[in-house]
């Protein structure tokens, strides 16, 4: 997905009265927070992160480990959902050793530069995953 097109400002609207949690992976103190959250255990770490309902990470293939650790928190069944944004890399984290297969729901998020490719048939790659949402 191309950068610049609105997808944080989208899901920020639509979860805007739920209690969520926005982590930008372009600024550093959010890599920070993240990643010390990650070594607690995964209650822990959602409490240190302000117990989210929802926790949203925004540019989430800046950070390699992403997938995996999204992976254990939703592995141990806690109450949050997790919503990843990113831009077209973002589908590199189906492609790590710790994949979210059958943990995800790909949604695209198509804009009107996008109608080419559907016409021709190319795949356009999703931009926003959801993890059990």
């Amino acid at each position: 997905m191309p950068r610049q097109v609105g997808k944080t400002t989208l899901v920020s609207e639509a979860l805007k009265h739920r209690k969520m949690v926005l982590l930008n992976f372009d600024v550093p103190y959010d890599v920070s927070r993240f990643k010390a959250a990650s070594v607690l255990p995964p209650a822990d770490g959602m409490e240190s992160l302000g117990s989210p309902e929802i926790l949203v990470i925004d540019e989430a293939q800046r950070v390699p480990e992403t997938a995996r650790i999204v992976k254990d928190w939703y592995d141990s069944k806690l109450p949050v959902k997790f919503v990843l944004l990113g831009s077209s890399s973002l589908s590199l984290l189906s492609q790590s050793s710790e994949s979210l297969t059958g943990r995800n729901h790909k949604i695209l998020y198509a804009t009107a530069d996008d109608a080419g490719s559907f016409a021709s048939g190319r795949l356009v790659p999703p931009g926003i995953y959801l993890a059990d949402y």
